[in-house]
This record gives C-alpha cells, structure tokens and sequence, in this order.
C-alpha cells in the first residue's frame, strides 16, 4: 500500500511544519502523491445589539492562489527534496 501526504491538511489540524516535517520522514517508504492548496484566515464579525458593535467569531478558513495563504510550502517542498520524493505534486 502508498499513501498520499498534503501540507494543507496537516496545517489546518494545528500542526507545525517541523511537525509536518517529520511526518514526510515517517512516511519515505510509502508516499506516491502529494495535494497542494493554500489557504488564509477569512475574519468573521457578527453584531451585537446590546453593545451597538461587532463581536469577533472564528475565522472561516479560504483558499487562495499560492502563495497568498499561511501554509509553509517552502519547508514542506525542502523536504520532500531531502526525501528524495519522486512522485507528483497536485495542485
């Protein structure tokens, strides 16, 4: 079996490219394939009646053209080069 292994899905779960990083080192043996995409933190307000403002909610997640977004495509690419990684990059 191979598997395929993305920097966005990684990122958007909390983890850290040096987290990610070696996630790619873990999984050398079987990665074919790779998904690119980036992404930037969509700021989300909703009104407040009472207090005549705008609360802040959670930032909705957006995909941009690379590299607009926060996704730290130069360490994942880095070490896919370090790996030695052969396969294809989907954008």
């Amino acid at each position: 079996m191979k598997a395929a292994f993305d920097c966005w899905s990684p990122t958007l779960e909390g983890l850290t490219p040096e987290e990610i990083k070696q996630g790619i080192y873990t999984m050398k043996p079987y990665l074919v394939h790779t998904t690119t995409a980036d992404y930037a933190g969509l700021p989300r307000y909703k009104y407040d009646l009472n207090h005549t403002n705008y609360l802040r909610q959670e930032s909705q997640m957006r995909a941009v053209p690379m590299p607009k977004g926060f996704l730290d495509y130069k360490t994942f690419i880095k070490t896919l080069k370090e790996i030695g990684y052969q396969g294809y990059i989907a954008y």
